[in-house]
């Protein structure tokens, strides 16, 4: 049992594998991923509709920038954590969550997870 047991999740990665890959993780780290995006304008819609504890965001999804994503759940005063291939510099300048950088283990998710 982790210390994120119970969490709920709100995945948005525009790469199935590695959605899938993560959503496997969080499930080992006993979090219920509550829904999964791939595209901006579901995340955008989810990110509202879901009820979930923290939102797990690639910054880029299919070419567009994750922000108005990020900016809905930060304005519910939900957290969230960035996943990027492209390095810290990639996360928006408000960065409103902490920034992992792929490829990435599952302590690496559970560590940033945690910072919650």
């Amino acid at each position: 049992m982790t210390g994120l047991a119970g969490l709920r999740v709100f995945v948005v990665e525009d790469e199935p594998i590695v959605s899938l890959a993560l959503q496997d993780m969080l499930a080992d780290l006993e979090c219920k991923v509550v829904g999964a995006a791939a595209r901006l304008e579901s995340a955008l819609k989810l990110a509202h509709q879901l009820t979930f504890d923290i939102a797990v965001l690639d910054i880029n999804l299919g070419g567009k920038r994750v922000d108005p994503v990020a900016n809905a759940i930060v304005a519910r005063g939900l957290q969230v954590l960035f996943v990027t291939g492209y390095g810290r510099e990639s996360a928006p300048p408000h960065a409103a969550g902490p920034v992992l950088e792929k490829p990435y283990e599952v302590k690496g998710l559970q560590r940033h997870s945690a910072k919650r």
